[in-house]
């Protein structure tokens, strides 16, 4: 095919050269075409002239064919499965195949990658765990060769087979196992959007998913890094800052976020029933654009660099929610079950125990030093209206958001009173910390939340 591309291209251009040649031959010797000698001297300088003058245009041509030609070929040869005789002792075989089989080893095109494209390619029946398992089978060089070789409608056709729930387990084993180009290719075909639970836009408009990229082994569950951004899940942020703050917190993150090899994670929640079940994870986050039309980050937001805890954990619940393993305010599976809600529904889920709502006016400072001594986990849900106090009045100046919650840091009594810290899931900022006394916290707050963290080190 190379060589015959050549010859046409070679062809072409010789006509071409000649018919030009013999036209500035005949301007260069001011001649009648009849009379034209290409033995002159004048001849002669106007074929090479024209030669000249095609060269770069002719090589061009010949190029670009004969590169089309190659790439037709190699697709051709692709698909061959050329039969390997037994080798077994003979030495010119070996000599022969040997390398061509180490070779395809290396490539992945192998005689068992290349009957499982064949089979894919001539079954209508096959679902992701036939998939799922064929793959399991395949060294990762042949499993990359075989989802190069299958076009992504086939994907789709493959994994709308069955329901998702059937094939957690399937898509559990893909999401640990593949490297994430390779993944990616089979979540971008997924007409289930099993790893992209259904989002929630409470931003701009324009939402879109950041696409895979390897994040850190052991994702910050700082407080530093939490912002909560667009979506209204405070309740959900609020209750893992809660963990976060106390002294087990960061070995409790570790203990239920594990990143995989391929840099996906595998987070622990527990079910309705308080046992333990795992959500795979992808590193991607949601992404909008913002009012000015730049990206930024549409949910719980970075602080620095790379995902975060809470990040991870906003989307687990999100899948976990939108595969019906978790509840969190009735909605419509995904994030939007997240947008609004409450720390004592969240805090099963997240810790396998019980949380207990109180009544704000239930609450006292004895109760609430003795909860942050025993290292209980403590938020507080405010009135659905502002409290009606100036600003003025409240011990560091500012009041608490209305239909927000708030994780307790610290309770501290003094001559003055007991004072209450709220620290906030919108960020950080010094700011962004409300102070109450206890007459506040009583009268001015819906519901204080105080759950725990499992006992056996679950």
């Amino acid at each position: 095919i190379a060589i015959d591309a050549a010859n046409i291209c070679n062809e072409a251009q010789d006509s071409f050269v000649r018919e030009l040649a013999n036209q500035l031959a005949i301007e260069a010797a001011g001649l009648p075409s009849t009379y034209v000698n290409f033995g002159a001297p004048d001849q002669q300088m106007a074929v090479g002239i024209a030669r000249g003058t095609t060269c770069q245009v002719g090589v061009q041509q010949t190029l670009e064919q004969l590169a089309t030609s190659l790439i037709l070929a190699e697709e051709s040869l692709s698909n061959l499965n050329i039969p390997m005789p037994a080798m077994g002792s003979d030495p010119v075989l070996a000599g022969i195949f040997g390398p061509v089989v180490g070779s395809n080893a290396i490539t992945g095109q192998t005689e068992a990658a290349l009957d499982l494209v064949a089979r894919l390619n001539s079954s209508d029946e096959v679902g992701i765990r036939d998939l799922r398992r064929a793959l399991q089978g395949l060294t990762p060089a042949e499993r990359e060769w075989v989802l190069d070789h299958l076009p992504a409608l086939m994907i789709t056709e493959i994994l709308s087979q069955e329901t998702v729930l059937s094939l957690r387990e399937d898509y559990d084993w893909l999401a640990k196992n593949l490297p994430l180009d390779q993944l990616a290719f089979i979540v971008n075909a997924d007409p289930h959007l099993y790893f992209r639970p259904g989002s929630f836009d409470g931003g701009p408009h324009n939402l879109f998913w950041s696409g895979l990229a390897a994040g850190p082994k052991n994702p910050s569950a700082s407080t530093s890094e939490l912002d909560q951004g667009a979506l209204g899940d405070c309740h959900l942020l609020a209750s893992l800052a809660a963990i976060a703050t106390t002294t087990t917190g960061t070995a409790f993150f570790e203990e239920h976020i594990e990143q995989n090899t391929n840099g996906t994670y595998t987070v622990t929640l527990y079910g309705y029933d308080g046992l333990p079940f795992t959500v795979i994870v992808l590193p991607e986050v949601v992404m909008s654009e913002d009012y000015s039309g730049s990206d930024v980050v549409a949910h719980a937001r970075p602080v620095s660099t790379g995902l975060n805890a809470y990040q991870i954990y906003e989307k687990a619940i999100a899948q976990a929610s939108a595969h019906g393993l978790v509840d969190l305010n009735g909605e419509p599976g995904g994030f939007g079950d997240a947008n609004g809600g409450f720390p004592h529904v969240d805090l099963p889920f997240i810790t396998g125990e019980d949380a207990t709502p109180y009544p704000g006016y239930q609450v006292t400072a004895e109760s609430l030093q003795q909860d942050l001594a025993d290292g209980k986990l403590i938020t507080v849900t405010t009135m659905t209206a502002a409290l009606t106090k100036p600003d003025a009045f409240f011990v560091n100046g500012k009041a608490p958001a209305p239909s927000h919650v708030y994780y307790v840091t610290s309770v501290s009594t003094t001559a003055a009173g007991t004072r209450v810290a709220l620290e906030n899931p919108w960020g950080s900022d010094p700011d962004l910390t409300v102070v109450l006394t206890i007459d506040e916290l009583q009268n001015g707050t819906q519901t204080v939340t105080v759950g725990q963290l499992p006992a056996d080190g679950r």
